[in-house]
């Protein structure tokens, strides 16, 4: 953090409130270092002395999708109609913002001006626009296809999900919508639950007529751990991703959306012809690169034979109100020695009701080519129009 700098900047400010290049650039500079509550009161002095200025405008409702206050970005936008009138990014901030906040038809409406705004940029400068753009229009596509059979209310993660990222989600938690909106905060999970989720996501990759194969594996242990044991249910052999195997048809595996870096992120961003991509457990507060299938959203996942924490067996006397707990070591051996064990000791919970899953697959991949072509994997958004507290892991 560059103290001095903020610091002129600030004093600058004090004896000159009324510079539309000093607000706006101590705003951004801000910003730039993720004080974001701290920019609020800078750029909105900024946008009430200049109301039609869009680089203050567009900042301000920047800071707001960071704090993922989006009604509070769009309100700020829609305080110069004229700007988002004729302006793309304005407008294109709106349309999103407005899904954001779970109101479809709203986006759509501002949606129907942004083709003619993005025809007035220049043309040498119209490629990341034309990216934008290209985001959103599928987002529009998949909402209007996606809400005849889904509530898309505010509790509709499944729904919502599809449309803004694309993907089908396995499972929703099972503690209710109230706090976490169907997510969970930190899952520890066994294999039962783990093997109920490869059954789900086999029997929708059967109902789309998807054989995988092979897997292809994320080189992390516990991606590699995971794909062996999804070897068993498929009955096809496991490779890891890498440049040499990225291109091949099969079933790409991810424990945790946390585990994939930037040579990750590159393996995976361009889809081939015959490629599904399963992400196991997805943190929705970060964003990543869009999965076709995710299991369930959770901030912290510990894996079955990771380390965990359990209640201790030896006390048989729990009348305390913290029960005693002891940390259990992670399971030792290769990722295929320790596939092979789990799935010769466990057998999987009753496979969850898939028929509202299935449908939205099938609507979301209606295109009998989709995974027979190459295409270009989105972003995954680190929020949704369905609520959710979160919270920090030392």
């Amino acid at each position: 953090l560059d103290h001095q700098r903020l610091a002129d900047l600030s004093e600058r400010n004090l004896f000159n409130q009324e510079s539309s290049d000093l607000l706006y650039l101590f705003g951004y500079e801000l910003v730039e270092e993720g004080l974001y509550t701290l920019g609020v009161p800078v750029l909105k002095r900024a946008a009430l002395l200049f109301p039609n200025e869009e680089r203050v405008l567009t900042e301000l409702a920047h800071i707001y999708e960071q704090l993922k206050l989006y009604g509070e970005g769009k309100k700020c936008l829609l305080q110069s109609p004229d700007l988002v009138e004729t302006s793309f990014m304005p407008r294109y901030l709106v349309a999103f913002y407005s899904l954001m906040t779970g109101d479809l038809q709203e986006a759509i409406d501002w949606f129907a001006g942004l083709p003619q705004l993005l025809m007035r940029i220049p043309i040498e400068s119209r490629d990341s626009y034309a990216y934008m753009y290209g985001n959103i229009s599928h987002m529009i596509t998949r909402g209007k296809l996606l809400e005849p059979h889904t509530p898309l209310d505010s509790y509709d993660l499944l729904g919502w999900n599809g449309v803004i990222n694309g993907n089908v989600v396995l499972h929703r938690s099972e503690f209710g919508m109230e706090f976490m909106g169907g997510r969970y905060a930190f899952y520890q999970e066994s294999c039962p639950q783990l093997f109920s989720c490869i059954h789900s996501l086999r029997s929708l990759l059967s109902d789309l007529s998807i054989s995988p194969q092979r897997i292809l594996s994320l080189p992390d242990r516990d991606s590699r751990i995971l794909s062996y044991i999804a070897a068993k249910f498929f009955q096809c052999p496991v490779e890891i991703l890498s440049e040499a195997t990225c291109s091949l048809p099969g079933l790409i595996t991810c424990y945790s959306s946390d585990f994939i870096d930037s040579e990750g992120f590159d393996l995976l961003s361009e889809a081939c012809e015959g490629q599904v991509f399963w992400c196991h457990a997805s943190n929705w507060t970060q964003g990543s690169i869009a999965p076709d299938f995710i299991s369930y959203f959770a901030q912290c996942a510990s894996p079955p034979w990771g380390k965990r924490i359990g209640l201790d067996e030896k006390i048989t006397d729990h009348s305390d109100e913290k029960p005693p707990t002891i940390t259990k070591e992670p399971l030792e051996g290769s990722a295929e020695h320790i596939a092979d064990t789990l799935y010769q000791t466990y057998e999987a919970e009753p496979i969850e009701d898939t028929t509202q899953t299935k449908k939205l697959a099938r609507i979301l991949f209606s295109d009998g080519n989709f995974f027979h072509t190459k295409r270009t994997r989105s972003n995954q958004w680190a929020d949704s129009p369905v609520s959710s507290q979160s919270f920090s892991f030392n």
